[in-house]
């Protein structure tokens, strides 16, 4: 027993001394420290550590990690960090990028990387590198890798080009308190100065001109909602007054597949008594009630296409799926203006800063969500003073709601056939060609809401081109000559012949 006592007590000893030494490493402040550190939300059992000791940061481990590190360094030490690009935009990491941008330190070095670095994972990359210091200069050299298939070249080469006092096309130098007007203070490295001073000049969109909202959610769809075809047309309801009696089913936007403009609502719910057994149904969350069955705009949430506003009509209510943005003078051609402005390029490239771009080599994207504060962010002219010429938004209007307008099965159906004139084969060539005509008129109107913003904004030929090489042409840009009408009628003909 003593024998065997005296072995456990050197164990102990060993483990102690290793406990001290351990301590001993965790108070050291080192010059430099790398790391690649996980990314994400954290274990259910280190949430409550997470909460007590890492508040600011606790829904991202990668925060977690980087504050840890900056903690753990020197005066004017070097933290490495090989991560997701998280870091970049994310909401998760707006405490951490301002306190790195105006308290702690200097982001040195930011390497873009995208997909194809972190082995087999689908993780966008980055590699940066910060300066612990309080009085250390805050301008940051950005390198973007989003673009190249070759990673590693580009980025030595990159490197090598500013070691030599040169700066290649991939390559940003920014001051980080640039961003600091900016919603979550993103590191927006990519925008121009003429860009970025469109936030600073303009107020944003729920400042000036709508306000966004999220809507209701009912934790039981299946008990509350149905299709709009699934009820009786005596029992919908169009404002608060009806759903006290027997018109309990309303019009509910939840979000739905791109579709600018107008896309059909086809959902309703059960919202009897004003939703009295929706909100007490458990887990239900009823929001802005005040702005439902006012009319506006909605969009989807969540998805992969690029941001599409349509018409919220009078009398239907928002979701947590399908937001909606409601003019602030309760206008309707406030509402056509909101319509016109977030259909455009330039709205949608600003809006973008928010979310982050992505890497243009992988085909394929995730998932955006397209939360209200980022969206009421947008800056906005005043549009008051150059409105939208009325035949361009009914042009581009009546174009994007035709093919509804065709479907039995939605709440704007008109005909299967707007217009007969002799055979089947005539009929069906003139509604063809009339239905060319009226995307050839929304393109038109479209390209002249967008020429209309950009001059409101004052952007230059240089601005415009760089919103070209993110979002893509204008498809009326491709518009060099006018339509031979006939070689389209020949094609068409042909195609039914065959």
């Amino acid at each position: 027993e003593t024998e065997s006592g005296g072995y456990q007590r050197r164990l102990f000893a060993n483990d102690a001394a290793r406990g001290f030494a351990f301590i001993d490493l965790y108070r050291e402040r080192y010059d430099v420290v790398v790391m690649n550190p996980p990314c994400g939300e954290a274990s259910f059992l280190s949430r409550k550590y997470l909460e007590n000791d890492y508040s600011a940061h606790k829904t991202e481990l990668l925060a977690c990690f980087v504050s840890k590190g900056l903690f753990a360094l020197s005066e004017r030490g070097l933290l490495g960090v090989l991560s997701s690009r998280t870091m970049l935009v994310h909401a998760t990491c707006e405490a951490l990028r301002i306190e790195i941008g105006k308290r702690h330190g200097s982001l040195r070095l930011f390497a873009d990387l995208g997909y194809g670095v972190l082995d087999a994972a689908m993780v966008e990359a980055a590699a940066y590198i910060i300066e612990h210091g309080r009085d250390v200069i805050n301008r940051s050299v950005f390198i973007s890798l989003l673009k190249d298939e070759d990673k590693d070249h580009g980025l030595l080469f990159a490197v090598n080009q500013l070691q030599i006092g040169k700066r290649d096309n991939r390559t940003s130098i920014c001051f980080l308190n640039s961003f600091n007007g900016l919603f979550r203070f993103p590191w927006a490295y990519w925008l121009p100065p003429e860009l970025l001073a469109c936030f600073s000049r303009f107020d944003h969109m729920e400042k000036q001109f709508a306000r966004v909202r999220v809507g209701s959610s009912t934790a039981d769809n299946f008990r509350f909602l149905r299709l709009s075809w699934e009820v009786e047309r005596n029992s919908l309801g169009v404002n608060r007054a009806d759903t006290f009696h027997s018109r309990k089913w309303v019009a509910l936007a939840k979000g739905g597949e791109y579709w600018p403009l107008y896309d059909d609502i086809h959902l309703t719910i059960n919202w009897a008594n004003d939703g009295v057994e929706v909100s007490r149904s458990t887990g239900s969350t009823i929001r802005s009630p005040n702005d439902y069955f006012l009319g506006g705009c909605t969009y989807p949430y969540r998805t992969t296409s690029a941001f599409a506003l349509r018409a919220l009509p009078e009398g239907a209510i928002f979701s947590d799926g399908g937001p909606a943005i409601i003019p602030q003078s309760g206008k309707n051609q406030d509402r056509w203006t909101l319509l016109c402005y977030c259909n455009t390029r330039i709205a949608r490239y600003f809006l973008e800063v928010f979310l982050g771009e992505g890497d243009a080599v992988v085909s394929g994207s995730a998932a955006r969500n397209y939360i209200p504060r980022a969206v009421g962010a947008v800056p906005i002219p005043d549009l008051s003073m150059s409105p939208f010429p009325d035949s361009s938004i009914k042009a581009w209007y009546h174009t994007a709601i035709s093919p509804w307008r065709e479907n039995e099965t939605t709440r704007v159906f008109a005909s299967f056939v707007h217009k007969y004139s002799g055979t089947i084969k005539e009929t069906s060539k003139n509604n063809y060609m009339t239905y060319l005509k009226g995307v050839e008129d929304a393109l038109r109107a479209s390209w002249t809401c967008e020429q209309k913003i950009a001059e409101l904004f004052g952007l230059t030929n240089e601005a415009l081109n760089l919103i070209r090489e993110s979002c893509g042409c204008h498809p009326y840009e491709y518009h060099s000559k006018e339509v031979d009408s006939k070689k389209v009628v020949e094609l068409y003909e042909l195609h039914i012949n065959e």
